[in-house]
Order: C-alpha cells, then sequence, then structure tokens
C-alpha cells in the first residue's frame, strides 16, 4: 500500500473548512478534478453518512472517469473517509480536521492498493507526480477557504 500524507494550516473556522470538503457545489470551485458526484438519491447529497455510495465523475488529463465511491467515515467538523474502486485499484483518502486558535488543521492521508503489479509498477514510478497534483490541489482547497470565508459574518 502506498501512502501520501498532506498538512495544511488554514485561517478559517473548522466548520466552514468542513464545507469546503463536503459541498459539492464548493469542491468544484477548488478542485480541478471534480466534474460532479453522482447520488442514489437527492437526500444522499443533502444527508450524508458513513456507507453512503455515489459515483464520482472525475476529468485527469482530457478523459472523464466514473468512480464507485463510498463515504466509509462521516464525523463532522473532524473525519471524513472516502474510498474510490477502480479498475486499477482501491484508494483511500481521510481528511482529519483540528482546531488550532483561528485556523484549522487538515491532514489529509491517500493511500491506494493497486489491483495488480503492473498499477504496482506505474504507482512506484510516477508516484512522485500524483503527489504534486494533489499537493496543487490542496493548496487552492487552502486558498479557496481562505478567501471566502467573511470573518465578519458568523458562519452557519
Amino acid at each position: 500500500m502506498d501512502v501520501a500524507q498532506f498538512e495544511l494550516y488554514i485561517d478559517a473556522p473548522i466548520d466552514y473548512v468542513f464545507k469546503c470538503l463536503d459541498d459539492d457545489a464548493i469542491i468544484v470551485q477548488w478542485n480541478s478534478f471534480l466534474v460532479e458526484n453522482i447520488y442514489e438519491s437527492s437526500n444522499d447529497v443533502l444527508y450524508p453518512k458513513t456507507g453512503m455510495k455515489f459515483k464520482s465523475v472525475q476529468l485527469i488529463g482530457k478523459k472523464q472517469y466514473t468512480i464507485d465511491s463510498e463515504i466509509t467515515i462521516y464525523e463532522p467538523p473532524n473525519h471524513v473517509a472516502l474510498k474510490a474502486t477502480t479498475k486499477e485499484g482501491i484508494s483511500f483518502t481521510d481528511y482529519y480536521l483540528e482546531r488550532t486558535g483561528n485556523q484549522t488543521k487538515l491532514v489529509i492521508e491517500l493511500s491506494t492498493i493497486p489491483s495488480n503489479w503492473f498499477h504496482r509498477f506505474l504507482i512506484k514510478l510516477f508516484g512522485w507526480t500524483v503527489k504534486g497534483m494533489y499537493e496543487e490541489e490542496y493548496e487552492k482547497l487552502k486558498k479557496y477557504a481562505e478567501d471566502t470565508y467573511d470573518w465578519n459574518q458568523e458562519f452557519n
């Protein structure tokens, strides 16, 4: 299993940072990979929970992929975890959020279980480029949260 970890300190409250990770309309503002998430029912979008499954449409390069996804942990505003299954393997993403004064500490752990030796080899060979792509996306999340949070208004 290959693991990458990112740590960010975001100048915005934990509840707002969690919303930036949880609300599809916001996620597409900072995540250039996400096209849309497709849910089984409209209630799933309004009331996410552990065990909920959905399809995530991602744009990687010039090609769109539909990925079977599942929320494996949903504990707002401190922890959310996702599992994504593709023919290349299974990937897990954990978001850990913690209050630190007026900031939010966000730790992101990505791990992958390749489906076969070929995909394992590709991850070993090109994993550093993928990590760089994710790092760029998470910096966009940080910038988005800091630029859009209004400290003069109470967040709901």
